[in-house]
């Protein structure tokens, strides 16, 4: 659990430095072309993920490893590199109007109300008041960071 947690922190500094460096390629070569350059990136790197975990090269918990790559028959399969996508296209974007501590604590705040939401139709868990409790204060620091 602590791991997780570290790492899922890890993550969101990556996603910061990601999303501004990407408005600075942005600004170097235009967003599209920021955009096509880190799919290809990603790709390069997610093939060799996907045959050195298929090979054992890359140990991988059994209930998220890959069987294969023509599983893909069903719509929402899709939906993760689309809304990736906008992911990519749409930090660097905003952070240029807005900066990127008002971009990222407003999209953690959709981040808690969309996990709620997961959480309850999706997963089916239990959402008590003290997760709506630490969304809502999530939703006041988002509105008062809006400030200028």
């Amino acid at each position: 659990m602590y791991l997780a947690s570290v790492f899922a922190f890890v993550i969101g500094l990556l996603t910061v430095l990601q999303s501004g460096l990407n408005k600075k390629v942005s600004f170097t070569v235009g967003l599209p072309a920021a955009i096509v350059l880190n799919s290809v990136i990603i790709l390069v790197i997610s093939l060799v993920f996907y045959f050195g975990q298929k090979q054992g090269w890359i140990p991988f918990p059994e209930q998220l490893k890959s069987t294969s790559l023509l599983g893909f028959n069903k719509w929402w399969l899709f939906v993760p590199a689309l809304c990736g996508f906008f992911i990519v296209m749409g930090f660097p974007y905003t952070i240029s109007f807005v900066g990127a501590a008002q971009v990222f604590v407003i999209a953690i705040a959709g981040q808690c109300v969309g996990s709620l939401l997961w959480d309850a139709y999706i997963e089916h868990n239990t959402i008590n008041m003290i997760k709506v409790g630490g969304v809502f204060l999530t939703l006041l620091g988002a509105y008062i960071t809006s400030f200028k």
